[in-house]
């Protein structure tokens, strides 16, 4: 709570212990199996967060975007290293639980402070989409052993130290302390849009400062309230909805409008949505994203459809993330791998 405090707070949760020495040894270094035992364990309504060896694979923790599957599916959730909760040994300066912080801020929409726009993934192009976060040429590792000492590694206008203290960079937990207001920004407006139904409690919320985005706080009643047909809302913490465009809903736009939800968050919400686009730095990744399953897309590069994917090198994982059969191939028609590939490629 601390960490995502004062905008998201955690009310409730459970302990639930699984004797599973597979999924415990080999869940993090494969998707396929851990999906599974996802499908036959998590709770559709939880934020599930487990637990088990990752660092054998060489990693800490892995998130899942919000927008990766409906939101409901329970392939959502974050594992963590075992270790990293209060090991003394695997984290420089000790753990602190904060790969889990790291690993919700995926779960919650956020990108590396060091992502790139570029497919190097490590340059000064602000590719995290938060203006606040200062650009950093790749990510900071450690830390403990210089006392969190500041660094520079891009010029920008501002020409701000990096963001080595963000928990959305690589430093160790001991440097880790914040996320910006941009970010907090961010992670609302995407659980407005891909986790309305989890966050829906928050409009009973009687303080105006806390309405979200879709939202605005009724004086009368003295609560938020979702904004109404006609209205929307792209500002947390308003005490009214700004009315659509004259003719909005009569107009057709291009745009994307899948995962929205009931709450009006945009005033793209205003208009009548004809066109899906593409989340194209998803496409041909090796995971099926149920977003880009469709023709226009390519079937996700071919991702959605077993016949037409490549397993990712070092494991067994299968794209499609489940059986052939299972809803991600449903609408997979590309038995002949002709559209699979990059949209690059196709256009």
């Amino acid at each position: 709570n601390d960490a995502f405090a004062p905008y998201i707070s955690f009310e409730d949760w459970r302990r639930e212990d699984h004797v599973d020495d597979d999924i415990f040894s080999n869940g993090c270094g494969n998707i396929r199996k851990m999906d599974r035992f996802k499908r036959d364990h998590a709770d559709p309504d939880a934020l599930n967060t487990y637990f088990l060896d990752c660092i054998s694979f060489g990693f800490f923790g892995i998130g899942v975007f919000p927008w990766a599957f409906d939101e409901k599916d329970k392939r959502h959730g974050v594992m963590n290293d075992y270790r990293t909760i209060d090991s003394s040994t695997q984290c420089r300066g000790g753990c602190q639980g904060d790969t889990a912080v790291h690993e919700w801020g995926h779960g919650f929409g956020l990108f590396h402070t060091f992502q790139s726009l570029a497919s190097s993934q490590c340059d000064c192009t602000w590719g995290d989409l938060v203006e606040d976060t200062p650009p950093e040429n790749g990510p900071h590792f450690f830390g403990d052993a210089d006392g969190c000492a500041s660094r520079n590694t891009c010029v920008e206008p501002n020409d701000e130290p990096d963001p080595i203290h963000n928990y959305m960079d690589y430093s160790d937990d001991v440097c880790l302390s914040e996320f910006t207001t941009g970010q907090f920004e961010r992670m609302l407006y995407m659980l407005a849009v891909y986790k309305p139904d989890m966050i829906s409690q928050s409009l009973d919320d009687a303080e105006a400062t806390s309405c979200i985005l879709g939202s605005f706080h009724d004086d009368s009643a003295d609560q938020c309230q979702a904004c109404p047909e006609g209205t929307y809302q792209d500002e947390p913490g308003q005490t009214s909805c700004k009315a659509c465009p004259d003719g909005s809903d009569e107009i057709t736009i291009e745009g994307w409008n899948q995962g929205q939800g009931p709450l009006r968050t945009d005033v793209k919400r205003c208009y009548h949505v004809d066109t899906m686009f593409c989340l194209e730095s998803l496409v041909g990744d090796g995971f099926c994203n149920s977003q880009n399953n469709n023709e226009e897309c390519l079937y996700d590069g071919g991702d959605c459809c077993e016949q037409c994917c490549e397993n990712v090198v070092g494991s067994d994982f299968s794209c499609g993330e489940g059986d052939a059969g299972y809803s991600d191939f449903a609408r997979c028609q590309d038995s002949g791998c002709e559209l699979s590939g990059s949209i690059e490629a196709k256009t």
